[in-house]
């Protein structure tokens, strides 16, 4: 497969195990994701989906279908992020909210002491 020299190198291993045929039998797919050099040598997020047809005739091949994902999982990664800050911005809104709570419950007997001339 040419585009082999294009994959990163920490996806070279698994990329030669997925081009081996001898786990697709004639007509199953199977789907791997990669990262492919791109022609402005940035590196693209890329799933794959390889079918066998070695078995039809008018094909007589392993055909692979490429998805370049990259904006994908870059939204994907926002969103989670998103959640993120979302989550810890409500965590932080309970805390506020039961610390003043607290406060409250410790001004109330200091306000009534001070209005009755207890506090010293």
């Amino acid at each position: 497969m040419h585009f082999r020299r294009w994959a990163h190198p920490e996806d070279a291993e698994r990329l030669a195990q997925f081009l081996d045929t001898s786990h697709l039998s004639g007509g199953r797919s199977a789907t791997i994701w990669m990262r492919l050099r791109h022609t402005d040598r940035s590196w693209r997020n890329v799933e794959a989906v390889a079918t066998n047809l070695l078995d039809l005739s008018s094909v007589e091949g392993i055909v692979i279908n490429l998805r370049d994902v990259t904006e994908r999982d870059m939204l994907e990664g926002r969103l989670r992020q998103a959640d993120r800050l979302d989550a810890v911005g409500r965590l932080a809104g309970e805390v506020a909210h039961e610390f003043n709570s607290l406060l409250t419950g410790c001004a109330r007997p200091c306000r009534a002491s001070a209005e009755s001339g207890r506090l010293s």
